[in-house]
């Protein structure tokens, strides 16, 4: 019996758990002012749209993520800004609070004194546990990317490197592509040639370094490409290869098609020869192509 009341009980915990439900402030932001107040909380503010695609993976991501949920329904009011349904005055008073360029979600920290702490966009390039550890420092944000700016002057290592990218694809800036490449391409003529193709370094590359961003240092790995096989796995580096040799022979017109076919890469390189024998096999407008295959 008693084993039976311990397993009952494990199972309603577990089952409440997985039940939670984020708890959205339904009043006014004036309201939710005062409420945030009188619980001794912070607002976590979100504008939304509909219109934006980002918001709808945001929003599924935060509402099934169980850890989120606890997170923000204990240390917030939780009040979401819908800019499909506001009214114009609702706009206008609270205009401060999104920016249309930006896209959505926009998430803002704030006091209860409508003192704002920090604001942050969403990114599809991490996954929510990841950007919640960045939420549950909040009040650090600003001076985590202060820091983070410095080391990227100062001390640029390959994980200030990465913390650099990720921290710029949350904290807009309209120039943060450029910005991102500036610091890889940096980060790079630091490092010996011949540690290109370590793994954490491929990565890198992998994710963030394309032929129409960076093509010498794209070139670098297809002119190098068995060496970074030789560390990593092999049908990824030739399926990278393949994809950007792919894209760039497809926005050709055709008569510049012809002629790239009789210059390097594309006469030399092998993967760049499977991409026109892949553009010739498939419809590049209808068809998704696995290039890692």
């Amino acid at each position: 019996m008693k084993n039976i009341l311990i397993i009952l009980f494990l199972f309603a915990s577990f089952l409440s758990y997985s039940q939670q439900q984020l708890q959205y402030y339904e009043g006014s932001f004036d309201q939710a002012l005062l409420a945030a107040k009188n619980q001794n909380k912070d607002i976590f503010f979100i504008t939304r749209s509909k219109s934006c695609p980002t918001f709808d993976v945001f929003n599924e991501e935060m509402n099934t993520h169980n850890e989120t949920i606890a997170f923000l329904n204990n240390q917030f009011i939780v009040f979401e800004f819908d800019m499909d349904k506001a009214s114009e005055s609702e706009i206008k008073s609270l205009k401060k609070y999104y920016n249309s360029w930006k896209g959505y979600p926009q998430l803002y920290f704030m006091d209860a004194d409508e003192n704002l702490i920090s604001d942050i966009n969403y990114s599809l390039n991490y996954s929510q546990q990841q950007q919640l550890e960045v939420w549950k420092n909040y009040e650090q944000i600003e001076e985590n990317w202060k820091l983070i700016k410095k080391n990227k002057r100062t001390n640029l290592t390959l994980e200030n490197v990465n913390q650099f990218i990720f921290y710029r694809q949350i904290i807009y800036s309209p120039y943060d592509l450029m910005q991102i490449q500036n610091v890889i391409e940096k980060y790079f003529k630091s490092i010996d040639e011949e540690n290109y193709s370590e793994p954490e370094n491929w990565k890198l590359i992998n994710d963030h370094i394309k032929y129409f961003t960076n093509p010498e240092l794209f070139d670098f790995v297809a002119r190098n490409k068995v060496a970074f096989q030789k560390k990593n796995d092999s049908k990824k580096v030739s399926g990278y290869l393949v994809e950007n040799y792919y894209n760039l022979y497809t926005f050709k017109s055709l008569e510049k098609r012809k002629q790239l076919e009789q210059e390097y890469p594309f006469n030399t390189i092998e993967e760049a020869k499977g991409a026109i024998e892949l553009y010739n096999r498939v419809k590049p407008d209808t068809t998704i192509v696995n290039f890692n295959n």
